[in-house]
């Protein structure tokens, strides 16, 4: 390495400076021993001499100024190796767990659940009623068919059936014809009642060449039904009182036999009837079909037609329609 001369008298002097300065203080105090608290004179001479150097070969200025740097763990640079620019990104938002699917509707023409349905059985019934007397080509005649049970009703306990759903109405082609036609339900299980019923009911008898003129005339009253022994026997309708809008009034009473072994339905097709149609008293044999409704009230049809010629009111359709039953109306559970 070579020094010009300016160069090499400014380092001479330097030299000298500091060297009579250290020489003056370690005149002043003794070295301190090396130790893990106590650095070596040499460590401390290089610290102190090598900064000093090293500022001499650039500009006088920056000989007091420049400090000695801590040691720093480098800084890493924010930008990938790429060169690109850092792009922070959120955490990726959770899966959100899917909802359980809604159950499926049920459909306005699904049936309802099982156990609000009350089985029944179903039957047929119809009259049909010929205004005129019965030598003159009037009739009468009635018809029951069983139906296959259904399911059900989602109302355990329907309205019991009324006069009004039984009453006869014209015909559309022949007004001459009386027609009645509808479906009644009855229970399953059990037959009839354990014990004897008497029941009050409601009747009307549409009379077919009873009325002013010889054409049909149409009563509305009450009887009393009584059964007096239960699953078969003999039973009677009694205590028939009629009215009709004309002012005409029809008594009398009905006997009757039935058998309900396998049903709740029984049928006569030889019951006797008597009946007072204004002071006029006829004998009738009569056909009845009665049931039992769901709420144990007894309904029932009949036709009647006159035994002898004596007098011909024509032919008569009937129809009873009963109350719920209680034991007031004399029912032993």
């Amino acid at each position: 390495m070579v020094f010009s001369g300016n160069n090499a008298e400014r380092l001479r002097l330097v030299c000298a400076g500091v060297t009579g300065l250290l020489f003056g203080m370690l005149k002043m105090a003794p070295a301190p021993a090396c130790g893990p608290d106590h650095p070596c004179a040499t460590d401390a001479i290089d610290g102190f001499f090598l900064p000093l150097i090293t500022a001499s070969l650039g500009d006088p200025g920056q000989v007091a100024t420049l400090p000695l740097l801590p040691a720093t763990t480098p800084i890493p640079s924010p930008l990938p190796p790429s060169g690109g620019a850092v792009i922070i990104t959120p955490p990726p938002a959770p899966v959100p767990v899917p909802a359980p699917a809604p159950a499926t509707p049920v459909s306005n023409s699904s049936p309802p659940p099982p156990d609000t349905f009350v089985p029944v059985q179903r039957m047929l019934i119809s009259q049909t009623l010929f205004v005129g007397a019965l030598h003159d080509g009037g009739d009468v005649d009635m018809f029951t068919e069983m139906l296959p049970a259904i399911d059900g009703t989602p109302n355990p306990s329907p309205d019991p059936v009324t006069l009004s759903e039984l009453d006869l109405a014209p015909d559309e082609t022949d007004h001459d014809m009386l027609v009645m036609e509808q479906i009644v339900a009855l229970p399953i299980g059990e037959i009839w009642t354990l014990g004897p019923l008497l029941q009050p009911v409601a009747m009307r008898i549409n009379c077919g060449a009873c009325g002013p003129g010889g054409h049909v005339s149409r009563f509305h009253g009450t009887a009393s039904l009584e059964i007096p022994i239960s699953q078969g026997g003999h039973g009677k309708l009694t205590n028939i009182d009629l009215r009709a809008s004309s002012g005409s009034t029809a008594y009398g009473e009905m006997h009757f036999s039935f058998r309900t072994s396998d049903s709740n339905v029984f049928r006569d097709d030889e019951a006797m009837m008597t009946l007072e149609i204004d002071g006029l008293k006829t004998s009738l044999t009569t056909r009845l079909a009665a049931w039992r409704g769901l709420q144990n009230e007894i309904n029932g049809l009949f036709i009647a037609v006159p035994m002898d010629d004596a007098s011909d009111p024509g032919g008569i359709a009937g129809q009873f329609s009963g109350g719920e039953c209680t034991p007031v109306c004399g029912v032993e559970n």
